[in-house]
């Protein structure tokens, strides 16, 4: 991620415009994940998935367990930025209060990627007895999964509010 900022939007969402500056002559594969910290019904931290209202971006290809699965064919070797609009019900409805969001990008293998992609697949086809059956990849012998690694970076974006409404 070279650049993360956010901006405040009319209307129910504001928006992070996540910036990524992508190595050249190579087929990268990535992760997009954005998260907030919350304080649940018994007033424990915990993070959260956050869902992006627009996907309208062809690089962002598919959600898979709340992120975006990535391939760099449309921006190989390029700056790429990903305008994400979050809804707005997603602030902290504290006045005067300030929302810490996480943003990760992951670079993964190509492995995860393939195994990310099916596996989606595979639920979006909902068990339905006249979808078409979807194999999910796997590359363990004799087994089934996925075993891969990845590198991430993870960057804090603070959102100041005031009265539950982004505030610059």
């Amino acid at each position: 991620i070279d650049t993360t900022t956010f901006h405040s939007q009319d209307g129910d969402f504001f928006r992070f415009n996540v910036q990524i500056n992508d190595p050249a002559n190579k087929t990268n594969y990535y992760l997009l994940k954005i998260e907030k910290n919350t304080i649940d019904y018994y007033y424990f931290n915990t993070i959260q998935n956050i869902y992006p209202h627009n996907s309208d971006d062809p690089s962002l290809e598919t959600m898979y367990q709340g992120s975006f699965i990535i391939n760099d064919n449309l921006f190989n070797g390029k700056t790429k930025v990903f305008p994400l609009d979050i809804d707005i019900f997603n602030l902290s409805n504290n006045i005067d209060s300030n929302n810490t969001f996480y943003i990760s990008l992951y670079s993964i293998p190509y492995d995860y990627y393939l195994y990310a992609k099916t596996s989606e697949a595979q639920t979006n086809s909902g068990n339905s007895p006249f979808s078409e059956p979807v194999m999910v990849y796997n590359n363990i012998e004799n087994g089934y999964g996925i075993f891969a690694g990845a590198s991430v970076f993870r960057t804090t974006v603070i959102v100041p509010t005031y009265y539950g409404f982004p505030h610059k």
